[in-house]
């Protein structure tokens, strides 16, 4: 059975979801498939549509969209079948992506480790991130964690 890795990223500010999106998906033909939790296309026409975003950033009852993406760069990395979930709970936006860390396994993994922990830090300082961990799903559980941090850790 492949191990999944995962990064997090919670609580990403309102005004900074959709450029998180069109930063990691720079190439909306790379959507496979999307599914979200309510009658609502996010990617349409080759791009975010802004008509369900503001739905999406709007949703009191909260959201989650499911997006499965061909690839997914990451600096010099390409991942394939990337898994990508973005969710607003009650007005909180969360975002996570997983893929199979097998996927390079011609790259040492500290060497993957240490560059996705780089791109992470990146995005954080970008996109005004407090709180993004990562490691073998479920990163969130300590046991499978690699990395972790808070805004306070990029000062």
């Amino acid at each position: 059975m492949p191990e999944l890795f995962e990064v997090v990223i919670e609580q990403i500010p309102r005004d900074q979801v959709v450029p998180l999106l069109t930063h990691l998906i720079p190439n909306p033909t790379l959507v496979q498939a999307q599914i979200c939790s309510e009658n609502l296309a996010l990617f349409s026409s080759g791009e975010v549509s802004p008509t369900a975003a503001q739905t999406f950033l709007d949703a009191q009852d909260g959201l989650i969209v499911i997006v499965s993406l061909t690839s997914m760069r990451v600096d010099d990395l390409v991942f394939f079948d990337v898994q990508l979930r973005i969710i607003n709970a009650d007005g909180r936006y969360h975002l996570d992506f997983n893929f199979d860390e097998a996927q390079n396994r011609s790259l040492p993994q500290d060497t993957l480790v240490t560059m996705l922990h780089n791109f992470s830090r990146r995005l954080a300082r970008e996109f005004s991130i407090p709180i993004i961990f990562a490691g073998l799903e479920p990163a969130e559980d300590l046991r499978t964690q690699i990395y972790a941090f808070n805004s306070s850790d990029l000062k």
